[in-house]
């Protein structure tokens, strides 16, 4: 009967998939026949990162990529432009290019490429001042770094763009972010922190009716309540994720819950249900290629099979889960030549960053000795100035002390020269009253002749 239910439940998925599946590529052919017509300006590079997007959603990596390397140019060659409209779209078209490259390379397992293109968008988004496009990058940076087991880095990257997300109020990226804080506070045995991360993701996905992520974030609680034997509230937890997730098409996220069941039940000694749950887990891994889940179902049935006194059983489990643990550690292998090559490309670039910097710094530590030979040649002229006006300012308070000098000397001098001849005119005025006139005089004389 389960398993009956189970193949309905395949079978409604397959179709619905595939009607999805359907929906998305009339619309990539749609995109496909417009940029066929399409005239090279802004509009055609938007619609080459649309197209890019949408094959990046339906696994077509390498076709993405071909379209991804035509919107490049594109952006580049609008930057070059005079109009500062179409040089900052140019430049949002190559951030976004960029990025999708950044997720396509990240997707293809070329971690390094990944990196050095986040890395590229990042610069662009931050000329930009575009806060929320440059939060998305920092976590999508600290998703490489958490896949190469770079947790330090990845954290550092994570609580950036949780940062920033806060700043914005955008609940969906905080939420995101704290859920990929608490996986790598779980990875690193930190389980108070990782919980503490997990319940603050929950509530924020509660409140945005977000069904997807208050799945997550129930399995991720019930998973640390696990590997702190706190049973019940494992076992709680696990059911409510199942609960939340029914009916969403969650493949991933309910195979690892069955999984995350069948271990519970397993601990709890309650071997009938753990083998249930382990199976339905196991069925649903197989059928989406998750390996990790699989080899976790395979060695839950081996234990439950030994238990049970299935022998046969419990070793061909566990024959299938050290067959998927070696290829999963040649998978490791691969990540540990990749995160050679990774912190190899992250110490150059931290270098040239560095040599750039300091580059910088002497160019701005030459400007600022201009500077400053400029300040002090303007101040020694200020001071000439000043010097030459309180000079000139002495001299001229002389000159007009001296010009009053003169002319006080010229009031008395003038002064005397009016009393003299004042004296003078006095003096003639007594003489002359004095003294008989010349006429008086000669007729005195003519009458004294007679």
């Amino acid at each position: 009967m389960f398993k009956q239910r189970i193949k309905y439940l395949f079978s409604c998925l397959f179709l619905l998939s595939f009607y999805i599946l359907n929906s998305q590529n009339h619309f990539i052919d749609s995109l496909r026949l417009n940029l066929k017509s399409a005239k090279e300006d802004t509009a055609k590079a938007i619609t080459l990162n649309v197209l890019s997007i949408k094959l990046l959603q339906t696994s077509q990596y390498d076709s993405a990529l071909t379209y991804i390397n035509k919107a490049i140019p594109l952006g580049e060659k609008f930057i070059l432009s005079s109009n500062p409209a179409i040089v900052r779209s140019g430049k949002k078209i190559l951030a976004k290019a960029i990025s999708n490259s950044g997720i396509a390379y990240s997707y293809l397992g070329n971690y390094p490429k990944s990196l050095d293109q986040y890395f590229k968008a990042l610069k662009i988004r931050e000329e930009l001042k575009n806060e929320m496009g440059i939060a998305g990058l920092l976590g999508n940076i600290g998703l490489i770094y958490f896949y190469i087991n770079d947790f330090d880095k990845s954290l550092a990257y994570d609580t950036r763009s949780l940062n920033l997300y806060r700043k914005l109020n955008d609940k969906t990226g905080i939420a995101n972010m704290l859920n990929s804080i608490g996986t790598i506070y779980q990875t690193k045995k930190d389980y108070k922190n990782a919980l503490n991360n997990y319940t603050e993701t929950y509530k924020i996905a509660v409140e945005l009716n977000d069904k997807r992520l208050m799945g997550y974030s129930l399995g991720n609680m019930s998973l640390i309540y696990r590997y702190l034997q706190d049973l019940p509230n494992a076992l709680k937890y696990t059911e409510l994720c199942i609960k939340v997730i029914e009916g969403s098409g969650d493949e991933q996220l309910n195979c690892s819950s069955q999984i995350g069941l069948g271990e519970t039940y397993l601990l709890m000694k309650n071997y009938k249900k753990a083998e249930k749950h382990a199976l339905a887990g196991l069925e649903i891994a197989n059928h989406i290629g998750a390996l990790s889940d699989a080899r976790e179902a395979n060695k839950i049935l081996s234990r439950v099979n030994t238990q049970l006194g299935k022998h046969k059983e419990a070793l061909a489990y566990f024959k299938a889960f050290i067959a998927i643990k070696d290829s999963l550690v040649n998978e490791e292998n691969t990540k540990n030549a990749v995160r050679t090559e990774l912190n190899f490309v992250f110490e150059k670039k931290e270098a040239a960053t560095k040599l750039e910097q300091e580059k910088k710094e002497a160019i701005a530590a030459s400007e600022s000795k201009k500077q400053q030979i400029i300040i002090w040649a303007i101040c020694g002229i200020l001071i000439l100035v000043i010097g030459f006006a309180v000079f000139a300012y002495r001299n001229f308070l002389q000159k007009q002390k001296a010009n009053e000098a003169i002319s006080k000397q010229k009031e008395i001098i003038e002064e005397k020269q009016k009393e003299i001849l004042d004296s003078i005119h006095y003096a003639k005025r007594i003489q002359s009253a004095l003294l008989p006139s010349e006429k008086y005089i000669a007729r005195q004389l003519a009458r004294d002749g007679e």
